[in-house]
């Protein structure tokens, strides 16, 4: 995860650059980008792939609802810590509905 100290208007501004989005829809990993208050800005294809729905359904919900299921942030949730920490977090899990 990359945090910025950029407006999260910058980042709306950026992922509307069809170039990036083109190399973002390019990787088979769902892709997800989110700001502070965990609000997905963009996601590629493989993700809503992944979600079973589209992309514009997943923009600007939670990414915590829509990958888990549930109303706030895990006690698990790197990007959580990240804001807290500071650095680079990360977690592994399996979740059921991704198979």
């Amino acid at each position: 995860m990359v945090e910025s100290q950029f407006n999260p208007s910058c980042y709306k501004e950026f992922f509307k650059n069809y170039d990036w989005k083109q190399i973002f829809n390019s990787f088979t990993d769902g892709v997800m980008v989110i700001d502070r208050d965990h609000n997905v800005l963009f996601c590629n294809t493989s993700m809503a792939l992944l979600l079973q729905t589209s992309v514009d359904s997943i923009l600007n919900k939670k990414c915590y609802h829509l990958v888990h299921g549930v109303s706030k942030p895990p006690a698990f949730c790197p990007h959580s810590k990240l804001l807290v920490k500071g650095r680079e977090q990360n977690a592994e899990l399996f979740e059921d509905k991704f198979g």
